[in-house]
């Protein structure tokens, strides 16, 4: 994509990345969506400052090249414990005037394992990123798809129907976890033959969401889903 220039900043698309996984590399298609930037005002001699500032492009996309070693080392060690694993994920990153991500979380996820999801977070936050210009903060937003490692069968796929009633007995452990609101939290799991979690991953509303991500991967890994056959299955369902 062409980028668009601001001066000598860019309203920006972020390039697509291609990052492999498994004992058998299996490709990451990387889905790009873009970077929010706004343009800063026109000075007018009373030194005004937008709330959100331009980033450029070519440094984003630098800081996510060096990311992807650590990137791909969280998908290789879920992978080795989750034979399944796979999905997407939208990813936030709010940086700060220090060049520091002082916000970053999921927007969107179906991965389905809380570990990966949180490993790849904390390589994103440990990153030193471009300083916003024009405003006193600077927004990115990523997506990347992740195949299934190695030859394994893909799960079997469940509804949100298929977890209705479990959900319905735990639902006052859950609502203790959320607080009884504050928005929508995105839950994919990976149900075993027996009915138990195997793993479970979340896409919280908003950055307070994220610190009870773990609550409620702990409830719904102690709760008891009907079994799915003879192979395990995989669900995606919001609270």
């Amino acid at each position: 994509m062409k980028p668009i220039c601001i001066g000598t900043l860019l309203a920006l698309t972020v390039l697509p990345q291609t990052i492999a996984c498994g004992s058998k590399p299996a490709p990451v298609v990387n889905t790009p969506q873009n970077v929010r930037t706004e343009t800063p005002p026109e000075s007018s001699g009373i030194g005004v400052s937008s709330e959100v500032g331009a980033l450029n492009e070519d440094a984003v996309n630098r800081v996510f090249e060096k990311a992807q070693t650590g990137l791909m080392g969280c998908v290789r060690k879920g992978a080795s414990r989750v034979e399944l694993l796979g999905g997407d994920i939208a990813i936030f990153i709010g940086i700060n005037q220090d060049g520091q991500a002082e916000d970053a979380r999921l927007e969107r996820s179906t991965l389905g394992d809380r570990d990966t999801e949180a490993c790849m977070l904390q390589v994103l936050r440990g990153r030193t990123w471009p300083k916003p210009v024009g405003g006193r903060k600077g927004q990115v937003r990523k997506s990347f798809s992740f195949d299934m490692p190695n030859d394994a069968r893909p799960p079997v796929e469940w509804t949100a129907d298929d977890v209705e009633d479990t959900l319905k007995k735990v639902h006052k452990h859950l609502e203790e976890c959320t607080g009884g609101g504050g928005g929508t939290y995105q839950i994919t799991a990976y149900i075993d033959t027996r009915g138990s979690a195997i793993s479970v991953g979340v896409a919280p509303p908003d950055t307070v969401g994220e610190s009870k991500a773990d609550c409620l991967v702990a409830v719904i890994k102690r709760a008891k889903f009907k079994s799915p056959g003879s192979y395990p299955a995989k669900v995606s369902f919001e609270l």
